[in-house]
C-alpha cells in the first residue's frame, strides 16, 4: 500500500480551497465519462469504495488523500482539475453569428438550406419560406462536449408537422405569438412566455392566428 505523503496532502488541501466543491465534482465526472469509466471501475483503479466517487461527484470532497488517489487513477494532476483544464475538451462552447446555418425543421438530416458556407439573411429566409420551407431552424454550436442540451432558434412562417422524440423540451417565444399543440392540448403563447413539456407526446408549432411573421422561438431539447 502506498504511504501517505503529508506534503502532497497539504498541497491538495490548498488547491481544493480554490474551487467550488460542486464544480470540482462535475469536472471529475466529465473526465471519468470521457475516459469511458464507470464509477465502479474508477473506484477499483483508485482502491476506493464506490461511494467515495459518488460523494466527490456530488460535491462532497472529503479527504485530500482520497482526491489524490482519484486523480492518480485518472492520470491527471489535481492542479489541472482545479483550474478546469481536464485535458481534452473545453467545458464551454460559444456560437458566433458566422456559424449560423439554417435547416428545414421538417428535414434536418438533409443539410442546411441554401449556401452551406455562409449564414442566410432574413430576406433570404423569407424567400425560402415563400418557396414552401415555412419552418426554419438554426442549431447553435454553444453545446459543451458531452452536454445534453440542444439549443436552437426556430422561425415559423407556417405550421410544422407533428413530431415526437425522447427527452425534455423547453420553448421560449422571442417574438410574435405561438400556438403549440402537445398531444390533445393546445397552448397559445405570447412573446416572453414559455413552456416546458415531454416531447415524447406528438407536438407541433405554428404562428398564432394574426401573428406577425415570422414567429421566433428559442427551443432547447434535453437528451434523456
Amino acid at each position: 500500500m502506498k504511504e501517505r505523503d503529508p506534503k502532497a496532502e497539504k498541497q491538495a488541501k490548498r488547491l481544493l480551497k480554490k474551487v467550488d466543491a460542486a464544480t470540482f465534482g462535475q469536472r471529475l465526472k466529465r473526465l471519468r465519462i470521457r475516459q469511458g469509466l464507470s464509477v465502479r471501475a474508477l473506484a477499483e483503479m483508485a482502491n476506493l469504495n464506490k461511494n467515495s466517487i459518488v460523494r466527490i461527484e456530488a460535491g462532497h470532497l472529503g479527504y485530500p488523500s482520497t482526491i489524490i488517489k482519484v486523480c492518480e487513477a485518472l492520470g491527471i494532476h489535481l492542479d489541472r482539475l482545479c483550474r478546469g483544464d481536464e485535458g481534452t475538451d473545453t467545458s464551454s462552447a460559444v456560437h458566433r453569428h458566422e456559424q449560423d446555418r439554417w435547416f428545414d425543421l421538417q428535414g434536418l438530416v438533409e443539410g442546411p438550406i441554401g449556401d452551406a458556407e455562409t449564414p442566410l439573411s432574413q430576406a433570404e429566409r423569407r424567400q425560402y419560406a415563400e418557396q414552401g420551407i415555412e419552418t426554419q431552424m438554426v442549431l447553435f454550436q454553444s453545446r459543451p462536449s458531452g452536454g445534453k442540451l440542444w439549443p436552437g432558434l426556430i422561425e415559423l412562417y407556417g405550421p410544422s408537422r407533428s413530431r415526437a422524440h425522447p427527452g425534455e423540451e423547453f420553448v421560449y417565444v422571442l417574438s410574435g405569438s405561438l400556438t403549440i399543440i402537445i398531444g390533445n392540448e393546445k397552448f397559445d403563447l405570447a412573446a416572453g412566455e414559455s413552456i416546458g413539456f415531454w416531447p415524447s407526446e406528438p407536438h407541433s408549432y405554428a404562428p398564432a392566428k394574426d401573428s406577425e411573421l415570422p414567429t421566433r422561438i428559442l427551443c432547447i431539447r434535453i437528451d434523456p
